[in-house]
């Protein structure tokens, strides 16, 4: 068994986070709680070995982020983390999944299933599209992108295609006067 196939809730749900405000800041950690209330980490996974929580959290895009810990006296404590964001260090995104993942979330019950892995089935690009299947609705007033994908003949061979897309005014995706 994968060591990210092991649920982060059993060892992170006793967590201190004191120390995650303490290393994240105060600001960094109320606006990754409110992440964590309002669902947007869509999946997290607990490394024992590496004592490491990786999850995914829905922010202006999908963010990965990490947290470390260190295993004091058979206590974990938060060290630091890291996020594909601009911030990149200690964000509010990596204090959403030890907030989500130790089920601080509004409810607890709640959060405590959303930081569970989505599936432990399948390859990783699997994992990763039915985590983004999954992710909750834009919030109100924010307006939902999509990705098509496609697959166009080049040279004999298939090619994948991706292109953003937008609610269209009657209904349906139109890719319209956006870009990566």
């Amino acid at each position: 068994m994968s060591p990210f196939m092991h649920s982060a809730i059993d060892e992170l749900s006793e967590i201190d986070l004191s120390g995650v405000r303490e290393g994240v800041g105060s600001r960094s950690f109320e606006r990754g709680r409110g992440y964590a209330r309002g669902r947007r980490v869509v999946a997290a996974e607990w490394s024992p070995r590496d004592l490491t929580l990786t999850g995914s959290v829905a922010g202006t895009a999908l963010y990965t982020a990490t947290a470390y810990f260190t295993d004091a006296d058979g206590n974990l404590a938060f060290e630091d983390g890291e996020c594909t964001c601009p911030v990149g260090y200690n964000c509010k995104h990596v204090a959403a999944i030890v907030i989500a993942a130790a089920g601080e979330a509004a409810g607890g019950q709640r959060a405590r299933r959303q930081a569970r892995p989505a599936s432990t089935d399948g390859p990783a690009w699997e994992r990763s599209l039915r985590a983004l299947i999954d992710a909750p609705a834009a919030p109100a007033g924010e307006r939902p992108l999509a990705i098509e994908l496609s697959l166009r003949p080049a040279r004999g061979r298939p090619r994948l295609m991706a292109r953003l897309m937008r609610p269209g005014a009657r209904g349906g995706w139109v890719n319209g006067s956006l870009s990566w």
